[in-house]
Order: structure tokens, then C-alpha cells, then sequence
């Protein structure tokens, strides 16, 4: 694992993901393709991924992300479901899909 992606890890409870707003997505039954306006590119997302998008809506941190994903696929490692929902994270932000956000999560703000 990559000094970056540790760098996720260690801040996944405090970390908030949102999709990018501009850019446009097509669903179909099991994968979602995502467009960067910038750069023209689609990126494809298998059903696991798609869900891990369709949660990345701003109110959540990059753990309780996969957290619920973890809770859909039951037999499958919660810390491989983890590590996969950062590295997914980090790959959206590096593309500019997404951006991560330290700012405190919507539920401890008062």
C-alpha cells in the first residue's frame, strides 16, 4: 500500500467524499459510467462501485461509506471493503469525480 493511501486510511473517519456536480453519469442495471467534463473521459463503475458513488453525497465520511457498502456484502472482508472504498475515493479525486473534505461531518456540527 502507498504512502497515499495510508494518508486516506488514517483520515477516513473524518473525511467527507462528494461526488463532483458537473459531471454526468448513465446508470444501467449493474454498473454506472461517469463522464469528466474537463477532460471528455468516462470512467466505468461495476455494481459495487456504483454504490459506493451513489453514497458519496457529501453527509457521509469515506468509512461510514464503507461501512454500508461492507453491510450489502456481508461475505466479503469489512477491511478489504475499507481499503477498496479509499482506494475507489482516492482514484475519483485524482480523476476530479469527487473531492474529499476534512470538514466535520453534517451529524457533529451544532
Amino acid at each position: 500500500m502507498d504512502d497515499i493511501l495510508r494518508k486516506y486510511l488514517r483520515r477516513a473517519n473524518h473525511t467527507t467524499w462528494e461526488k463532483v456536480p458537473a459531471d454526468k453519469q448513465a446508470d444501467s442495471d449493474d454498473q454506472v459510467m461517469v463522464l469528466n467534463v474537463n477532460s471528455g473521459e468516462y470512467f466505468s463503475l461495476n455494481a459495487v462501485g456504483a454504490l459506493i458513488w451513489e453514497l458519496a453525497d457529501g453527509t457521509r465520511t469515506v468509512t461510514e461509506i464503507g461501512e454500508a457498502v461492507s453491510g450489502e456484502y456481508e461475505s466479503v472482508d469489512s477491511q478489504r471493503v475499507q481499503k477498496d472504498t479509499v482506494r475507489l475515493a482516492r482514484e475519483l479525486v485524482e480523476q476530479e469525480l469527487a473531492e474529499l473534505s476534512a470538514k466535520p461531518h453534517p451529524a457533529q456540527e451544532d
